[in-house]
């Protein structure tokens, strides 16, 4: 399925920045500092449009590889009588608030290595079946430019979906798929935390993340990382811990 993305060459230089940080620190430490090799790794396609970056084969590798078992559902942390948000339909109206919200959970700049597209929903409903806000696709393990694909819709949906979808594609997947949902999800609750507790957007008001709805939160996955929160467990560690193998839902 992979070897159709001949356009994308992997870097010349090794995989630094986020991924070489969360992997080579000790698990103890949740400091980020990028590394000398992070800037050489960039590429400039982030935020390309749908059209310019389609290709044949992502509607058939999304049916194919899609986690239909877990559903991130935003309205689950958005308070019901929230005031109305604009529409927001193209990922470049909210890039800044996206690099804003990624340097204050990370303590890093933003990565280039994936694009974010927002499309309607007549187009995005060709790939994604009812009830999906957003997906992606996650190229990490041949070190090429991964993809995020959101419904566009109001500004707090949308970058909360942006999100959880960062949660799938800034590392490599998880070998089980209770642990890779469950790390989108830990690290969407510490994006949504970050997001609350400085007012990013202007969307600390509409935030609840207190005493989330239940109806999106029914799954093992996110009941697992839920539960280490109420502990009091930070959502940061619980991604890192997951990464590093520290923590797993898979039986003994």
């Amino acid at each position: 399925m992979y070897q159709h993305h001949s356009s994308y060459s992997p870097p010349s230089v090794p995989y630094g920045g986020l991924e070489r940080t969360i992997y080579q620190q000790p698990p103890s430490q949740y400091s980020f500092v990028p590394s000398s090799a992070y800037s050489q790794t960039a590429y400039s396609s982030s935020f390309l449009s749908y059209e310019q970056r389609k290709t044949p084969e992502i509607a058939d590798f999304i049916q194919a590889h899609i986690n239909k078992e877990y559903t991130f559902i935003p309205s689950d942390f958005l308070l019901p009588q929230r005031a109305s948000q604009p529409f927001i339909g193209q990922a470049a109206e909210i890039r800044s608030l996206i690099e804003d919200a990624f340097q204050k959970v990370m303590n890093l700049p933003l990565p280039e290595d994936f694009t974010i597209t927002i499309l309607p929903e007549k187009e995005f409903r060709k790939f994604a079946p009812a009830g999906v806000v957003g997906l992606s696709i996650n190229r990490k393990e041949i070190n090429a430019v991964s993809d995020i694909f959101i419904l566009g819709g109001e500004l707090d949906q949308v970058i909360l979906t942006v999100g959880h979808e960062l949660g799938h594609i800034l590392t490599k997947p998880l070998k089980d798929k209770r642990d890779e949902e469950a790390k989108a999800f830990a690290f969407s609750f510490a994006w949504m935390k970050a997001i609350k507790e400085r007012n990013i957007g202007e969307l600390s008001s509409s935030l609840i993340l207190d005493q989330p709805a239940r109806n999106g939160l029914h799954d093992l996955a996110h009941n697992f990382v839920f539960n280490l929160l109420q502990k009091g467990k930070k959502a940061l560690e619980i991604y890192l811990e997951l990464i590093r193998g520290g923590l797993t839902l898979v039986p003994d």
